[in-house]
């Protein structure tokens, strides 16, 4: 059998979306949402990522096939939406897909912690390991790795800076701590 890689390039699709933590560029594709990108992020972040998936890439800034994204992560901005309806093309580790799995279990206005979510995937000592999982979330806000908070009840981390994810939180109405 042979081992070469095909040349084929894989369709990226991206646009851009105003929200009121700023501008949040989402990229797809044929397959569904691969990757959000927050304001705090870089583009080269959406493109190292993408390509270290799928390789060769070909990027096409196209609203189309992102408005159905778009017009969701809005209606979530304005209260009109608790869990996005949507299909993802993920990759990761079947750990890091357990993660992500159980973080959409987390009900909207409601917080886990680290411990929490631990324990929901069967490896209840496995805290810094779901940690790391929920760093590495392509799908920020769409998988709400927002949700989860140190056991203390601290914020703890989050990819698009602490303000965002307490203002994320805010406006699920979750109670918000320092």
């Amino acid at each position: 059998m042979n081992n070469i890689m095909s040349s084929k390039e894989t369709t990226i699709y991206w646009d851009t979306v105003d929200t009121p933590i700023g501008d949040i560029r989402l990229y797809a594709t044929q397959q569904g949402l691969c990757y959000v990108c927050l304001p705090a992020d870089t583009e080269s972040t959406a493109h190292e990522y993408c390509e270290k998936i799928w390789g060769k890439t070909e990027w096409v800034h196209d609203s189309l096939p992102i408005d159905k994204y778009k017009t969701q992560l809005k209606e979530y901005f304005n209260k009109k939406r608790v869990v996005f309806d949507l299909n993802y093309d993920l990759h990761g580790t079947l750990f890091q897909k357990s993660v992500w799995k159980t973080l959409l279990k987390i009900p909207y206005g409601h917080t886990w912690s680290y411990q929490k979510l631990a324990h929901n995937i069967g490896h209840p000592r496995a805290y810094r390991a779901v940690g790391r999982a929920n760093g590495a979330n392509p799908l920020p806000i769409f998988i709400p790795c927002h949700r989860v908070i140190a056991v203390q009840g601290k914020l703890g981390g989050y990819s698009g800076g602490l303000e965002v994810k307490r203002f994320l939180l805010s406006l699920e109405g979750s109670p918000v701590v320092s």
